[in-house]
């Protein structure tokens, strides 16, 4: 679920920090509050200005909605900041945004990883979330790591993930800890 958190302390459910599609997160915590489904929380606009506020208006809406902070995912490019709720016990993910690996050259690939080093190494964050076309690379480089792997494969549906080499190895992997896949629901667009 993508967020954006508004100086008015509201969560928005959007993807564009600035326009808004009038979805509240509060009244998905209150529809989701008795059941035990994970949420992966993509943080829009997390800054250094708001990295404070913006936890403490999470603790609130969790608190009011008795929803453990355990079931969460947040993941946001500023992983500086995500440090903030990591030390509270969050679980955290830096979302990696590099180019395919495939439009690279192989120095850019390597300045990536160095980049992701630091990330890794800073204790800011639990995870790395990147899509799936990273996953060789990103598993090579942290592949002895205490660090956990997130990814999606939004082009595969999960049988076409189940049923390749890659994919068994993907789904094999303890330290890849989620694997997003496509699956055309009700709403979809």
């Amino acid at each position: 679920m993508d967020l954006v958190y508004r100086n008015d302390g509201v969560f928005d459910v959007t993807h564009d920090s600035l326009e808004s599609i009038n979805l509240n997160f509060a009244a998905y915590l209150e529809n989701v509050q008795n059941d035990t489904s994970h949420i992966w929380l993509d943080v829009k606009n997390l800054t250094k200005a708001n990295a404070r506020a913006m936890k403490l208006s999470l603790d609130s809406l969790l608190l009011r909605y008795n929803i453990s902070k355990k079931r969460l995912i947040i993941e946001s490019r500023n992983w500086q900041e995500l440090g903030t709720f990591t030390r509270d016990g969050y679980f955290t993910s830096c979302y990696v945004d590099y180019d395919k690996p495939s439009r690279l050259s192989n120095g850019e690939i390597q300045q990536a990883i160095k980049q992701l080093q630091k990330v890794v190494t800073s204790g800011n964050v639990c995870a790395l979330s990147f899509a799936g076309w990273w996953y060789d690379d990103i598993k090579q480089a942290f592949a002895n790591q205490p660090i956990a792997l997130l990814t999606w494969e939004h082009r595969k549906n999960q049988f076409e993930l189940f049923f390749s080499a890659r994919g068994k190895r993907m789904i094999e992997d303890p330290q890849l800890q989620v694997i997003l896949v496509k699956d055309k629901g009700h709403y979809h667009r």
